[in-house]
This record gives C-alpha cells, structure tokens and sequence, in this order.
C-alpha cells in the first residue's frame, strides 16, 4: 500500500469562515533522492519524467501530494462514488483475542472496492485518481503505526467528453483504524489535477493540515523573533488563488483580510466585484490563507492585511 506523507491533524475552522479553499495538486512520487510529479500511471504504477524519458515506477512507490498554481483546464462531474470493501483484523496476542474485536490493535488485510461515476467536459484519454483514505484520528493528531493516512493510485479509463463512465478500482485495504474516511483527486493526461463536483472533502482536510503544520511553524517563529516586533508573513504554498464557477471579474479589486493572533483569516472583506459567485469564490480562497502572525514585543495579535486584486 502507498503511503500519504504529511498527514492531516486537528481541526481548527476560521471564525465566520465556513468553506474551505481551493487546493490545486500535483502527485508526486520518491524516485532516488526527488520527488518527481507523476504524469501518467499504468494499472497501479506511477510514471515519472527522467531526463526527459518516462520512467514506470513497479516498487512500492511514497507519494507526496503538493499544492501548485491552478487546476488543469476541464471539470469532471461525479454522479456518484463510494469506498467499500471487506476486512480481517488481527490482533495482537492471545490475551487480546480473549478480550473481544474491540481489543484487536494489529493490522488489517482485505480488499477496498470505489467505485464512480464520472463525467468529463472534455475528453481526458489516460487520466487517473488519488483516493486518499484517512482515519478521524488522523485529525487528532494520533499517527500511531496503525493509524496513517493511505493512497490509492489507479489509472482511469478514457473519459470521453460529455459521457458517464463507471469506475470501478479494487485494491488493498488500508491499515488504519475503524471508522475511516476517503476523498479523491482526479488527474488528466498531464497529470494535472482537474476540478470536479467532489472538492470539497479534499480541499477541507488540506485546509485542515495546513492549519495544524503552521501551528508548529509558529512556535519556531516565535523562538527566532522573541521579544522583537515583526510584520505578519504569508505562507507561500497556502495562498490559493479563487476558483470561478461563472465569468470572472475583469479590471481591479481589494480584499481586506483579518488575520487571528495564530495566522488564521477570520473575515475577508471584498470591495469592487459586484458578482456574488465570483465575490464568494475569492472569499473561499482568501479564507484558507495562512499566515506567520503579526509581532508586538514577540507576542502573537490579531491584525488587518490589505490586498489588491488584479483580474
């Protein structure tokens, strides 16, 4: 089984911000010493470019799934989808066999059965999918060694424009506790990622990650800069750009953006975009950007950030 690095952990919503933002990803695999994109994948194996050549990778592979600029250029609609499948526990001694299933702490083995239905507004000929398999755990903080987050790489079928095709992927299932949780990315031919009609699950656990990974960048923050004063800054990989359902707005805006003493936008202000689609899309986006939090005498305080919009 694949494993997911950079695991989600606790929850931690914005005030008065209840969506989640845009996440565009790439896929990417260890190959040697990097961490290459994944551009297509055969079966279950993902393929990389080296030097130019593509390189199929048969070991088991570490996947890594990274935020980039935009989303590719299509949208997939999901009719329906669901992770199912059957399991054998094993526990870990005899005495724990005698205490019943809820005392079995081993690893587990079966089969994951997803299946979709799925539709591509234009053709993607040799797309794949990232099905990201978590525990509620994971949200707590607890990545004990049966609690990990899992991948599931699987090339697609060809998807061609305007038409339903059903997916259906088996693979292993997941080690993890009871309980778990799943999301999917869809990926075109280039391995770019492709928006689709079931976001919102994966775009609310990086959103959640993100927040949990800068909690422990700021107690760094602090130790650097103790006692000083320091202007709030941007984590650069959390600033997502708005994603428009309709037209997008054309000329200049700004947003006013309140950032919490722990580097969390509580309100997004938008002024000059008249559309609400397009003004609730740059509030999502906004809405998800961290930051390291402004310094008074390194003492972490609310403050307000400025920023101009250009469409």
């Amino acid at each position: 089984m694949k494993k997911l690095l950079l695991l989600a952990a606790g929850l931690a919503a914005a005030t008065g911000l209840r969506a989640f933002a845009p996440h565009p990803s790439v896929l990417t695999v260890k190959y040697g010493d990097q961490m290459l994109p994944v551009v297509r994948v055969v079966g279950t194996d993902p393929v990389v470019l080296v030097d130019g050549q593509e390189k199929r990778i048969r070991t088991a592979p570490t996947y890594l799934i990274q935020a980039v600029a935009g989303f590719g250029d299509n949208f997939v609609q999901v009719r329906r989808a669901s992770l199912g499948g059957m399991e054998l526990k094993v526990v870990a001694s005899q005495s724990d066999a005698a205490e019943g299933p809820a005392a079995s702490m081993g690893p587990r083995f079966g089969t994951a059965y997803f299946e979709a239905a799925l539709s591509a507004k234009q053709a993607i000929a040799h797309g794949f999918v990232a099905i990201v398999v978590f525990s509620p755990h994971n949200l707590s903080g607890d990545a004990s060694q049966f609690n990990r987050s899992e991948i599931i790489v699987h090339e697609l079928p060809p998807l061609p424009a305007g038409q339903d095709v059903v997916v259906k992927i088996s693979a292993p299932i997941p080690e993890g506790q009871p309980n778990q949780q799943y999301f999917f990315q869809v990926f075109d031919d280039g391995g770019r990622e492709v928006l689709s009609s079931k976001m919102d699950s994966a775009w609310q656990y990086y959103t959640m990650r993100d927040r949990v990974q800068l909690a422990g960048v700021i107690g760094r923050y602090l130790e650097k800069f103790a006692g000083q004063n320091h202007a709030a800054v941007p984590v650069p990989d959390t600033l997502a750009r708005p994603v428009f359902t309709g037209p997008a707005p054309v000329g200049q805006a700004t947003a006013m953006l309140s950032v919490s003493a722990e580097g969390q936008v509580t309100e997004v202000i938008v002024r000059g975009v008249a559309d609400p689609a397009a003004r609730k899309s740059i509030i999502d986006a906004l809405g998800g950007w961290l930051f390291l939090p402004q310094l008074k005498a390194g003492v972490p305080v609310p403050t307000k950030i400025q920023v101009p919009l250009q469409f």
